[in-house]
């Protein structure tokens, strides 16, 4: 995998599109502060998916695109891509070669591609994850970022080391593992709250849907006898309506009768009328023409006036025209002349402009000749300047050349003398570890013992985990319980207010009439409400007092008689029905008296009256007293039976089922329906309702409290389950690492003594590759000395080539003057063709223009002329148009006299026919009364049609063509009415009754069974995911722990290497778990004691960081590494060393260095320069070093 090319448009100082190809080896890029060449790292940065915009050196990510300069505007996007060669399938992607693209638009819209494929930025860092190439890789070191390898803080270390031990991909897996473990633990706590609700749901539902199964048995019979009964009473008084209806017909006849003689007088009155109007109309227009006529003679007297003064005046118009037409002719003949003469003038300045042009392009060619003899001189100065470039070039790469091999000299007698100390300390490792080998035996056993105790801990959790789980299902049924009841309660009580509100249970009469006069104060005001709205009953005498009032339950409470009888007519004029009202004005009732109390207040069983027993205001007391002073009430049948002999049956009495002794003996009772709340029931049911709900939601929130403590007390136990299952987890895998470990020390073992077989074998290579450095140094100098020789020649032709030169460029000066002297002389003769020629057609001009204004004169004289005459003609029928008009004011004075009598003779006939319609009128009344009184008996009847009628409709949506397939003629009403009753019965007794049940049980069965099997779904996806999480954990501490002990070594080496001694090792430290343990640093240079990193040097730290990157790249050599001036710190000799080792790694890895440093420039192997031409904009040079 190698590095290819990268193109930059729009990003950062880069407007214009900019592709930088990168090759093998070391790559340099150099160039002045400010000049945009730390762009290409932030480039490489931004297209590998870089989101932190402090990394990229701005203040929001809008800061990467071009912003303009004081000449350039800014640009609305940037886009970076990056080339890399994948022929060896370094990258998990079937393509040989791969494009990745990053674009950003000035909106915040953003695209990410691969090979021109949008994707998404996590398919790029995936591509990269684990290369060292990744956003917190090690292969991208920026300004700055020296110190973040050696920060202090540990997690900030930890970064590089993971990418570099290969476990990125893991540890991504497994945060991707853990956060759908944590979003199916939610999941999961959702669908079984859910799933525990549905179920305290499922069972009360079950009740109420096998009560509404049977409530719509009853329905559907009480249904079917109810409509047949009521099409019977429909047909009855459809019969009785045909008479009333045929009545009515005939004195709607005579009624028509009326109207139509009144609509033939009315005809002949319009008649008349629309004559007279247009008589009147008539008499109008003939005066208006009258007067029009006398306004036409005045304007045609006018006219005649005005044609005599217009005749004079172009009679003075065509004598001026005629004299300015001859002074234009003599200025024609003039212009003739001057043109003949300006003529000849432009004839001669065109013969002296030829003249001056031919011999200005005489010395123009000549001058090409001396300029192309002058532009070879120069061709020949510059070969010769490029060959002598191209010798300083060869002699500077012998120079480095020569350095470069005196430097591996001192370096490889440097690593045999260090080799032999290294042996020493090889020996020493050995013997530790196969000290660490033993040790790891050791931790196995105590990891054993360890996993048992766990377990054992973990068996009494979950048993205490089922008891609470129990306990809380217990709570949440009886918060389930009492739930259901607030749903019901609340249902009921909504109920019953929408009840009162739309009056239900009153008469239809009443309901209409009580909404329309609520929004009218004037009537409402004095309208106090229904019998039933004003009376407070207690419970136990709501069936006696009911039935009691009876029908007069619906009687309307009215201030007076007055108020009585506005409302009587509203009914009759609205066709509402009839009512009853109770003026309490009039109405004074009497209460029973002494003697007959002291009959029977001694009786058992004796309530009182029922007035007695009510509650209502003192201001309707005379009505209460009308309608329940005198009624008795007693506790049971007997009770009455023996109050109503004491009495002599001269009082009505109920007992409190409602068993009525009527006055006179008769009694009224047996089985009645119960009813859920009549209209003495409702208001006390509403009140009661209202202040039960309270204490039941008292009673769900403390249940509620209750199982908030379960849940709380559940989750901690379970808590402690999961930590014990995730510690015997964690035990059980420090085992297997024990393990592992215990295994690994042994194979470590085995190889050091394989790395001191390896060094000791590398001393005796050294050795014979200093003698071949020394023979190849010696070859390098002679071949200085021969590139100097062949310099000198080169330097002596280039002088006697710019002589030459020199003296071409003089002679081709002075040839240049003379062409400029006789361009000034061609320039005057042009100049004065054109101001002759110029004068010539301004001539030409004005004589066209004499010529034109002569032509329009005479055009205008012959049309005056014209005009002249048209005027006379105009003005001649003027004057007959005068004497025609005198003869018509005449005649029109004639014809208006006649149309005035013809006026007065219309209106006499008019007055008669209004006396005639005055009689008509007089007998219609008479017809109409009858009619009306027949109308309102037929209106009754429809009203109980209708009423019949909308019953079907109200109580069973059905019309009366729908109900036809119901009709059973053979029905008995009596019978009818007996079984309607009974059914509403069986009815009342089933009580509240939920019609939807049937169909929520099921609904709510079938997602009972569908968030149980999701519950078993995300109880099984847990496990999956555990299993993955702790795979994973394994894999990542043993491959971290086995690379990170590899990089420990490289860096002991690699330190040593490049500080020429001293001491430098990583250790991982404050934890058992080598994932979160901290990374440590420690070196000691050469000469110093072991300390901390903080107290080093700018130098020591930079030094200590390229070390530690070299022991990455050791262990997992990325395919190219991008340093942004990480060596500004070191001095010449230090950069000596690093440049030494970025060339020995070159023949792995891609380098592309940005630097100021001279000898980080003599070491690449291709040289970019970044400059800035234009203020703000950045422009690559490249240079290649090897060829030169």
């Amino acid at each position: 995998m190698r590095l290819k090319s990268l193109a930059l448009q729009g990003f950062k100082s880069f407007p214009e599109e900019t592709i930088i190809e990168f090759h093998q080896g070391i790559t340099a890029i150099v160039g002045p502060n400010g000049s945009g060449k730390s762009n290409v790292t932030d480039a490489i940065r931004w297209v590998l998916g870089e989101q932190s915009v402090k990394a990229l050196r701005g203040g929001q990510m809008e800061d990467v695109i071009f912003n303009g300069t004081e000449q350039r505007r800014p640009m609305s996007f940037c886009e970076v891509s990056m080339t890399i060669d994948n022929a060896d399938g370094g990258l998990p992607i079937d393509f040989a070669e791969v494009e990745i693209t990053r674009r950003l638009f000035r909106s915040g819209e953003s695209e990410y591609m691969i090979n021109r494929n949008t994707c998404r930025l996590k398919d790029i860092v995936a591509l990269f994850m684990d290369t060292g190439l990744g956003r917190d890789g090690y292969s991208i070191i920026g300004q700055g970022q020296i110190d973040s390898i050696l920060s202090s803080k540990s997690e900030e270390r930890r970064r590089i080391f993971e990418e570099a031990a290969g476990i990125q991909k893991y540890k991504s897996r497994r945060d991707e593992a853990l956060r759908k473990h944590e979003h199916t633990e939610q999941n999961l706590t959702r669908v079984t709250d859910l799933l525990n609700e549905v179920s305290a749901q499922l069972g009360p539902l079950e009740k109420q849907a096998k009560k509404a199964e049977k409530w719509l048995a009853l329905s559907a019979e009480l249904k079917r006898i109810d409509v047949a009964n009521t099409l019977n009473r429909i047909v009855k008084n459809e019969n009785q309506l045909a008479g009333v209806a045929d009545r009515v017909k005939r004195l709607k006849r005579d009624k028509l009768r009326h109207e139509q003689d009144l609509n033939h007088n009315e005809k002949r009155q319009e008649k008349l009328r629309q004559e007279l109007s247009l008589i009147e109309n008539e008499l109008g227009a003939l005066r208006e023409k009258r007067a029009l006529q006398r306004e036409e003679r005045g304007t045609l007297m006018s006219r005649i006036e005005v044609s005599r003064e217009r005749h004079r005046q172009l009679n003075e118009r065509r004598q001026r025209d005629d004299a300015v037409r001859l002074e234009t002719e003599q200025r024609q003949e003039k212009l003739l002349n001057d043109i003949d003469v300006q003529r000849r003038q432009v004839d001669a300045a065109r013969i002296a402009r030829h003249d001056s042009e031919s011999a200005l392009a005489e010395k123009n060619q000549l001058k090409t000749l001396e300029t192309e003899k002058l532009q070879s001189f120069t061709t020949d100065l510059l070969q010769l300047n490029q060959q002598e470039k191209s010798f300083v070039e060869r002699r500077t790469e012998q120079e480095k050349e020569l350095i470069r091999l005196k430097t591996r000299f001192e370096l490889e007698q440097r690593q045999i003398d260090s080799g032999q100390d290294e042996l020493v300390t090889l020996k020493q490792l050995l013997t530790e570890k196969e000290t660490a080998a033993e040790l790891q035996k050791n931790i196995v056993i105590k990891a054993e013992d360890a996993v048992k105790t766990h377990r054992d801990q973990l068996d009494s959790a979950v048993t205490a985990e089922q008891e609470l789980a129990d306990q809380m299902a217990k709570i949440q049924k009886e918060l389930s319980e009492s739930e259901q009841t607030l749903r019901d309660t609340t249902y009921r009580l909504r109920t019953l207010q929408e009840l009162e509100e739309n009056l239900a249970g009153y008469s239809e009469t009443v309901k209409s009439l009580l909404k329309q006069i609520k929004p009218l104060p004037e009537i409402n005001d004095f309208v106090y409400g229904t019998v039933g709205s004003l009376l407070e009953v207690p419970a136990v005498y709501e069936e006696a007092v009911e039935t009691a009032l009876g029908a007069a339950v619906q009687n309307i409470v009215v201030a007076d008689e007055t108020v009585a009888a506005t409302l009587i007519d509203r009914l009759k004029q609205q066709r509402l029905g009839r009512a009853t009202f109770l003026p309490i004005a009039t109405m004074q009732g009497r209460s029973l008296p002494s003697q007959d109390r002291r009959l029977i207040e001694s009786m058992e069983g004796f309530h009182g009256t029922a007035a007695e027993l009510i509650h209502y205001d003192a201001l309707i007391e005379g009505v209460i007293l009308q309608l329940l002073g005198r009624v008795l009430v007693v506790h049971d049948l007997d009770t009455g039976i023996e109050a109503a002999r004491r009495l002599r049956h001269r009082y009505r009495i109920v007992t409190l089922e409602g068993e009525t002794f009527n006055v006179g003996g008769s009694m009224t009772g047996g089985y009645r329906k119960k009813k859920n709340s009549g209209l003495l029931g409702r208001n006390r049911e509403i009140s009661e309702l209202s202040k039960k709900l309270p204490q039941i939601k008292s009673l769900i929130a403390t249940r509620q409290t209750a199982l908030a403590e379960a849940k709380n007390s559940l989750h901690t136990a379970q808590e402690d389950v999961e930590r014990l299952r995730e510690t015997v987890a964690i035990r059980a895998e420090q085992l297997i690492v024990a393990r592992s470990e215990a295994k690994r020390a042994a194979d470590l073992v085995l190889e050091q003594r394989r790395v001191l077989d390896n060094r000791e074998a590398q001393l005796v290579h050294s050795s014979a590759t200093l003698t071949d450095l020394e023979l190849e140094m010696k070859q390098c100098t002679d071949h200085m000395e021969k590139i100097e020789a062949e310099q000198n020649k080169i330097s002596r032709a280039i002088t006697i080539a710019r002589q030459k030169e020199a003296t071409q460029r003089r002679s081709l000066d002075e040839i240049s003057h003379l062409i400029q002297t006789l361009s000034v002389e061609a320039e005057r003769s042009r100049q004065q063709c054109a101001a002759a020629e110029h004068l010539l057609d301004r001539l030409n001009e004005d004589h066209n223009e004499a010529k034109g204004l002569i032509e329009r004169y005479r055009h205008s004289t012959a049309d005056l002329a014209a005009t002249i005459e048209a005027n006379e003609a105009e003005r001649k029928q003027a004057t007959a148009d005068l004497d025609a008009v005198g003869n018509e004011l005449a005649t029109l004075g004639e014809q208006i006299d006649e149309t005035e009598v013809k006026r007065r003779t219309i209106d006499e006939q008019l007055s008669e026919t209004l006396k005639i319609e005055r009689q008509i009128r007089e007998q219609a009344t008479i017809s109409e009364g009858e009619f009306v009184r027949h109308e309102n008996i037929l209106q009754q009847l429809e009203n109980t049609l209708n009423r019949d009628k909308n019953n079907l409709w109200e109580q069973y949506e059905l019309t009366h063509l729908a109900a036809d397939e119901w009709s059973d003629p053979k029905l008995d009403p009596t019978q009818a009415d007996r079984d309607i009753k009974s059914l509403r019965q069986k009815i009342k007794g089933l009580g509240h009754v939920n019609i939807n049940a049937v169909e929520d049980y099921a609904r709510l069965s079938e997602r009972h069974q569908f968030m149980t099997e999701q519950q078993n779904d995300i109880l099984q996806s847990q496990k999956d995911l555990l299993a993955v999480i702790r795979e994973l954990t394994f894999a990542m501490r043993e491959q971290f722990s086995e690379n990170f002990q590899q990089i420990n070594k490289n860096f002991k080496t690699i330190f040593a290497e490049l500080f020429g001694g001293g001491h430098g090792e990583i250790s991982l430290e404050n934890s058992d778990d080598v994932l979160t343990a901290d990374i440590q640093i420690r070196v000691s240079p050469p000469g110093k004691k072991l300390q901390n990193m903080m107290l080093l040097s700018g130098g020591e730290r930079c030094l200590t960081a390229i070390a530690l990157l070299f022991a990455f790249l050791k262990l997992r050599p990325s395919p190219f590494c991008i340093m942004d001036e990480v060596e500004a710190a070191l001095d010449e000799s230090n950069i000596f060393r690093f440049t030494n080792y970025i060339q020995k790694y070159s023949e792995r890895s891609q380098f592309v260095i940005i630097t100021h440093r001279k000898g980080t420039m003599e070491a690449a192997d291709r040289m970019y320069g970044v400059t800035m031409p234009e203020r703000g904009i950045s422009k690559i040079l490249s240079l290649q070093l090897s060829d030169a």
